[in-house]
């Protein structure tokens, strides 16, 4: 159910200039729906500063399932482990080599 899924890109900068951890966190729970399960998206955190107390907040809500994403080389570092407690599962994503670009374009470039 749409009501349940919410989205932040912080890469728009209305969406993280002047805001802070803290208004972020309660700006999200009040939109949340009690009782059913709900899945918070913030792409590109790493624009907020102290974004690990809001995750670890977000993170402890029952019922709640946090999903955060950032191209930024410090959300990819190693402290990610401490700041976030270790709770978290890291998925790398990484771009197409020019031959699998080609393959899922279907183009062939043998003649």
């Amino acid at each position: 159910m749409p009501s349940q899924i919410q989205f932040y890109n912080f890469e728009i900068p209305e969406n993280f200039l002047n805001k802070r951890w803290d208004t972020l966190y309660f700006e999200i729970k009040v939109k949340q729906q009690a009782d059913q399960k709900n899945y918070i998206f913030l792409d590109e955190i790493q624009n907020i500063a102290d974004f690990e107390k809001l995750v670890d907040g977000l993170y402890a809500t029952e019922n709640t399932d946090v999903y955060i994403t950032g191209s930024n080389a410090n959300l990819l570092s190693s402290e990610l482990a401490t700041l976030l407690s270790g709770r978290y599962i890291e998925i790398s994503i990484l771009p197409f080599s020019f031959t699998e670009y080609l393959e899922f374009r279907s183009i062939d470039i043998q003649k």
